[in-house]
């Protein structure tokens, strides 16, 4: 799965969840929800060496939009204060 061509196929959610942790050891990390009503997920493994982001369309089916390598978690900036 963890591979640039892997983009735009679908799956049942709680499978493609299944399989992104079992076989490297990705969970949710980051979500958010659309304006269509779909939901935007980041997967990622405990140290970022993997990550995978899917979205779960209104209908259920859940879509691999990318994956890829060395995912990094950016801090929260507080409104204003920008550096």
């Amino acid at each position: 799965m963890t591979d640039a061509s892997a983009q735009n196929v679908c799956f049942d959610r709680t499978a493609l969840a299944k399989h992104l942790s079992g076989k490297f050891a990705e969970a949710p990390v980051a979500a958010g929800l659309a304006a269509n009503g779909s939901v935007l997920e980041v997967f990622s493994s405990p140290d970022g060496t993997t990550w995978t982001i899917v979205l779960t369309q209104p209908n259920g089916a859940t879509c691999v939009m990318a994956s890829g390598e060395a995912w990094m978690g950016i801090k929260k900036v507080k409104k204003g204060k920008m550096s």
